[in-house]
């Protein structure tokens, strides 16, 4: 059952715990795109002047900064309903950590295959602690349960980029170039 008993001392640090990670990711989400979204399409053209690959950053980047603040949203809500000692504060948590984990680790891999600094990583680590803190430290899971889900999202994750690949493939093949300049 995802739902904590009642005890005081988790939702305490459960509060905390998802306070930070909303904080976190809201002020870090609009930060990094605000500052690194132009840089890192003009890396990728200039870096790839005959390929499209800018076209991936242009258009999933602010995809991915609308669903890293909608986690950091998440956080918060669920850091309100950990203060009011709610039984979904912990779902809640949960599906806002795996949203910040998700959608921090994609783009650091533009970043890095363009020679820049993956700032993204600020958002991905402190939100693989805080998975690991909500599990282990709130939800009372069991290690290897904890260990289990993360490997499965990796793999999610993986899967999730490996899509946008593709995606990046289709629009550099099948749709004419007048139509993605728009």
């Amino acid at each position: 059952m995802i739902f904590m008993e009642k005890n005081s001392r988790q939702y305490f640090f459960g509060m905390i715990l998802t306070l930070c990670g909303g904080i976190l990711g809201l002020t870090l989400h609009i930060l990094f795109f605000l500052t690194w979204y132009q840089p890192l399409i003009d890396a990728e053209q200039t870096l790839y002047p005959t390929l499209m690959n800018y076209r991936v950053i242009t258009y999933m980047l602010p995809v991915f900064t609308d669903f890293g603040i909608l986690a950091a949203v998440l956080y918060l809500m669920s850091a309100f309903a950990f203060a009011r000692k709610m039984d979904i504060a912990y779902a809640l948590a949960v599906v806002a950590n795996t949203l910040a984990i998700n959608f921090s680790f994609w783009p650091m891999i533009p970043a890095l295959d363009c020679g820049l600094t993956p700032i993204y990583i600020f958002i991905f680590l402190p939100n693989l602690v805080l998975y690991f803190l909500l599990h282990l430290g709130v939800g009372k899971r069991p290690f290897s349960r904890v260990l289990v889900g993360l490997i499965a999202g990796m793999v999610f994750v993986t899967a999730f980029i490996n899509g946008t690949a593709c995606l990046n493939l289709y629009w550099m093949k099948h749709l004419p170039f007048y139509l993605l300049e728009i």
